[in-house]
């Protein structure tokens, strides 16, 4: 018997202590939120070797540990990001889906029906100064909604990227301030356990900043052998150099002061093509040709930019206007690109167009490779992290996340696919620009259609009809100032060989079965469009879509024209001289490449006749005009009328109702709503499934944990009972020594 009973009796007391200490610690703390249960770890002492001896040492505290399954914790963090990032979409997508409500109660619907009625009303009246009155009143009314809409969408992006305080700055300013505290908290944990103190509190404050993190950006948090943190990183495009940028985006060198003015020199034969090739880092490089019609204003090129993009095969946008109202192209408005070294823009040699658009042909701006960044690790934060907000004229430029070192210096920016702050720039990058582009589309359809129809009628005394409608989006939408100031402007009916006769109200009922009546295009891709021909137009009216060759086409006329008392229609109608109607297709520089006419077989009095054919290698335009040979008595003095023209490229997505084409527009975007809410329910099930796992493995259990102190107390009591024992015998050979 010695003194080292007395040790390993201690050591067992002091573990047990050690136990109980840990269980009473789980025990406070089974409601406490991102508690992870604390484990002790005993291990044997090192037996000692005394005269030839072993002698046993009892039993010492290895560790306290968590109860942790770090696989599942990066699993956690995997979604945390998915959801935070659905969850961002669905709310800005429900916010505008609830801006324009259902086909039952939307304000555009209501006062498409206003306008609808004040038109049949002045049909039935025409020459009524009042009714005229009500009918530009209605046609404010309709304009005023699509205005007010797109002004809320213009407030829901507002909300997301306006600077300093938009929500996406305010979110990226949460993720440096995480960031901060992650490696803050790492190191206290260092300095407890360079002196070998528990930390594990410590580390479940981190563990929970990680999960905080990871909702942010998807990040890549690297542990250690032992499943402790390590680093975090990011996939960075770096910049060569401070002049180059770190993806494929290509700057013009003039601003447009005002970019709905038309911009000198487009349009003339030797300014209207720009040529470049794509590659979006997936599908290998693509080539583009544009051909611009003149007199564009900025706007109009950068929508025929993305449209002929579109038209060509191409998903989401490859134009912009910067925050300069300088032209920008960019591989990031592309749905579906990848970032890479492969990926790249190249204006080609030979587009007539640079000079006036700011650009120049050049080698290929390339992407770069990403490479990982470590952003923090156990010594502490590397970078900062800012945002550079994009600019929402048109298309955005886009908005995204820019790296900056300790210096200030910047180093390019960060790819993120998930995550909060990634589902507020996709919001305000995309899912705010198409659902404003739906609106536009449908507004601009409206103000094309009831133009091209007004345009062919003449009011009453005689004058030809002007515009009702003018502006370039659903935000600008309105009224003609002129009308606004003489509703005598307005035609009403159409010219005949003795002028507009009393009563006459042949546009303005067209005009009202435009609405509801199979008569009408509305097109969401700009693949389809709708043109009024004169009687006596022979000059030619040109269409605006952008002509893809080898695309199929199909023309559809309906009407017919009064020859002096004969009624002909589009078609040949067995004279000699071809058809009535010269279809046209011409390149960028307006020369004639093919020409073309309707079917044949089709005598009067039919009124629908159609061409279907392929767009002509070297089409830019389709150009309409009526064949004065073809008169019946070759004259076109005495002949009134007008044809409706129809020109369809690709069948899809296109309504002939504009009440349809309401009901398809609030689907289309309802539907884009839902979808998001369904990512984000799925993410979340997704997230708390994950969680339940790890709860069940690091959460407290009461009943675990009364039977650890039934077990520590048993173990520190026989403890107890042995030193004391073994203190009295020690005592009483003591005493008799």
């Amino acid at each position: 018997m010695s003194f080292q009973g007395l040790l390993i009796s201690l050591s067992g007391m002091q573990a047990s202590q050690a136990g109980l200490n840990v269980t009473n610690q789980n025990i406070a703390n089974t409601n406490t939120e991102n508690y992870s249960r604390k484990v002790v770890n005993q291990n044997d002492a090192n037996t000692l070797f005394i005269a030839q001896k072993d002698v046993p040492s009892g039993v010492y505290v290895e560790e306290i540990t968590r109860a942790k399954n770090f696989f599942l914790d990066l699993q956690y963090r995997n979604h945390v990001a998915d959801s935070s990032y659905y969850d961002e979409l669905s709310t800005v997508s429900s916010n505008i889906n609830d801006l324009l409500g259902t086909p039952g109660n939307i304000g555009i619907n209501e006062k498409l029906q206003d306008f609808y009625i004040a038109a049949n009303d002045l049909a039935a009246n025409p020459e009524l100064p009042t009714l005229k009155n009500t009918f530009v009143n209605a046609a404010k009314a309709l304009t005023e909604s699509f205005n007010a809409l797109d002004d809320s969408m213009v407030k829901v992006k507002e909300d997301i990227d306006t600077m300093p305080n938009g929500i996406l700055n305010g979110a990226v300013q949460d993720l440096n301030t995480t960031l901060e505290a992650v490696s803050n908290v790492q190191k206290q944990i260092n300095l407890l356990k360079a002196i070998g103190r528990d930390a594990t509190s410590l580390q479940d404050q981190r563990d929970a900043l990680l999960d905080e993190l990871n909702s942010f950006i998807d990040l890549d948090i690297k542990l250690g052998q032992n499943g402790e943190f390590f680093q975090v990183r990011a996939n960075l495009f770096e910049k060569p150099n401070l002049a180059t940028p770190a993806e494929p985006e290509i700057t013009g060198t003039v601003a447009f002061t005002n970019p709905d003015s038309n911009i000198a020199g487009i349009g003339a034969a030797a300014n209207n093509t720009l040529e470049f090739t794509i590659d979006d880092g997936v599908n290998g490089p693509i080539p583009y040709t544009v051909n611009f019609e003149a007199n564009s204003s900025a706007r109009q090129v950068v929508e025929r930019i993305n449209q002929t993009f579109r038209n060509t095969g191409g998903v989401g946008s490859i134009a912009s206007l910067n925050e300069d109202n300088q032209l920008f192209l960019s591989n990031r408005l592309i749905e579906g690109a990848q970032l890479n070294a492969t990926s790249s823009i190249q204006i080609t040699a030979g587009s007539t167009a640079l000079a006036a658009l700011g650009l120049a042909a050049g080698p290929a701006v390339t992407g770069v490779t990403p490479r990982d960044v470590i952003l923090l690790d156990s010594s502490g934060k590397t970078y900062d992290i800012e945002v550079d907000p994009g600019n929402g004229t048109t298309n955005p430029h886009p908005a995204k996340l820019i790296l900056f070192d300790q210096n200030g210096v910047e180093q390019g920016t960060i790819l993120s696919t998930t995550g909060k702050v990634t589902g507020l720039i996709d919001a305000t990058n995309k899912r705010v620009p198409q659902m404003k582009k739906e609106l536009s589309d449908f507004a601009m359809a409206i103000k094309d259609m009831v133009n091209g129809l007004f345009n062919v009628g003449n009011q009453l005394n005689g004058d030809p009809g002007v515009d009702l409608f003018t502006g370039n989006t659903a935000g600008d939408f309105a009224v003609a100032t002129n009308i606004i100031n003489d509703n005598s402007l307005i035609a009403v009916g159409e010219s005949t060989a003795t002028g507009i006769g009393s009563g006459d109200n042949t546009i303005v009922s067209e005009l009202a079965e435009l609405f509801f009546e199979d008569t009408a295009i509305v097109s969401d891709s700009k693949q389809a469009e709708k043109l009024y021909l004169r009687a006596s137009d022979n000059t030619g009216i040109v269409s605006s879509l952008a002509l893809i060759e080898n695309e199929d086409i199909t023309i559809d006329f309906n009407g017919l024209i009064d020859d002096n008392g004969t009624l002909m229609n589009a078609g040949d109608n067995n004279l000699p001289d071809d058809s009535l109607i010269e279809i046209e297709f011409i390149n960028a520089a307006g020369a004639v490449v093919s020409t073309v006419y309707p079917n044949s077989g089709n005598p009067p009095p039919n009124d629908s006749v159609s061409y279907t054919g392929t767009v002509p290698v070297g089409t830019a335009f389709v150009r309409f005009s009526i064949n004065n040979t073809s008169f019946n008595d070759n004259d076109m003095t005495n002949n009134y009328g007008h044809f409706g023209i129809d020109i369809y490229q690709n069948s899809a997505g296109v309504s002939k109702n504009i009440n349809t084409k309401i009901a398809k527009t609030i689907g289309s975007l309802g539907q884009i709503a839902s979808i998001d809410i369904e990512n984000r329910d799925t993410s979340d099930t997704l997230r708390e499934a994950i969680d339940n796992q790890r709860v069940s493995i690091s959460g407290v259990s009461l009943e675990e944990e009364a039977a650890n102190l039934l077990v520590f107390q048993n173990a520190f009591s026989a403890n107890a009972r042995a030193f004391s024992t073994m203190n009295q015998i020690l005592d009483e050979i003591l005493r008799i020594l």
